[in-house]
């Protein structure tokens, strides 16, 4: 008999695509859009149940601003589109560990490969008993794996590598979407639990390929919504160990992705807002954002036209 957790395991490494979310232009769910945008990811990188994911619900796809109910469906979609050919992780962020729970059995409930999950984020940081207390309370409702979503900017918390360990014993957590801004502490994650559990950079294509060094088992990419077919090379070339090569094509990415640091530094919703404009221009629709983002202006359109005439994605 198959082992959910192991399954889970399996299926969060390699390439792993976290999508945005489309909304209609009054901010409603926009179910074709949407289903149209999973599939600009899916098919061009080509994934499969053998090598990635896509990962729905996340901060990317602004898991923050939807309704539970909204939640469920956009889950529903994604694993009813795409989830006979690649494995999809349900994003189940939530300061109330019952709604957490109630996100997480849907997602069991409909198919998912397994879900990814903050830890309590409303008092940052949270201690060491509320982390392990949250996560226990759901894997006792659960069987299928966890995602842990390890985000300082967001929770003010950068899991200790000892509080992480208990995790592992005592919970279903099977993989860490490890978004420490420090390498050095990517590497202790990777030599201290790595034979226990998958580390994932989720930093995405702004460590790589040095995060293949570190020795994590794979990257989580927003920019899979720009440039799919750009990071699928990026990480063909970093699992063969040809680092020189991902460079160059790192070094391809940089137009896109410097801007997204500088603007970022105004703001989480500022960067998202231009994400979701780029991946709007470039073909794949997914709309504006929802409140807390801010609609880009003309300047911004101009940018990004730029940028993207410049990575020959328009």
């Amino acid at each position: 008999m198959t082992d959910p957790l192991q399954e889970t395991k399996k299926n969060i490494e390699g390439l792993v695509a976290i999508a945005l979310t489309s909304f209609t232009e009054d901010l409603n769910f926009d179910k074709s859009a949407y289903k149209r945008h999973l599939h600009s990811i899916s098919d061009e990188i080509g994934l499969t149940q053998d090598e990635g994911a896509v990962i729905v619900n996340g901060s990317t796809g602004e898991c923050y601003s939807m309704s539970k109910e909204e939640r469920k469906a956009v889950a529903e979609v994604a694993v009813e589109e795409i989830g006979d050919k690649v494995p999809v992780i349900v994003g189940c962020n939530h300061s109330n560990v019952n709604q957490s729970i109630e996100l997480a059995q849907h997602a069991e409930d409909i198919g998912a490969t397994g879900v990814m999950m903050l830890p309590p984020y409303y008092f940052t940081p949270p201690t060491k008993e509320g982390v392990l207390s949250f996560y226990q309370k759901v894997s006792k409702k659960i069987d299928f794996g966890i995602l842990y979503y390890n985000n300082p900017e967001i929770s003010k918390y950068d899991i200790p590598i000892e509080v992480l360990s208990e995790l592992i014993k005592t919970t279903n957590v099977v993989a860490i979407k490890e978004c420490t801004p420090h390498i050095s502490k990517m590497e202790k994650v990777v030599r201290e639990v790595g034979d226990q559990i998958n580390v994932l950079n989720g930093q995405g294509e702004f460590l790589e390929p040095y995060a293949e060094l570190a020795g994590t088992d794979g990257f989580i990419s927003s920019t899979a919504n720009v440039a799919p077919k750009m990071v699928l090379n990026l990480w063909e070339n970093r699992s063969e160990g040809k680092l020189e090569k991902a460079m160059e094509i790192k070094n391809k990415l940089l137009p896109y992705l410097n801007f997204i640091a500088d603007e970022g530094e105004k703001g989480q919703p500022r960067a998202l807002s231009l994400i979701k404009e780029f991946t709007n221009l470039r073909g794949s629709s997914v709309g504006p954002g929802r409140l807390p983002l801010q609609p880009v202006d003309k300047e911004d359109k101009k940018q990004i036209n730029k940028i993207l005439e410049k990575m020959d994605l328009l």
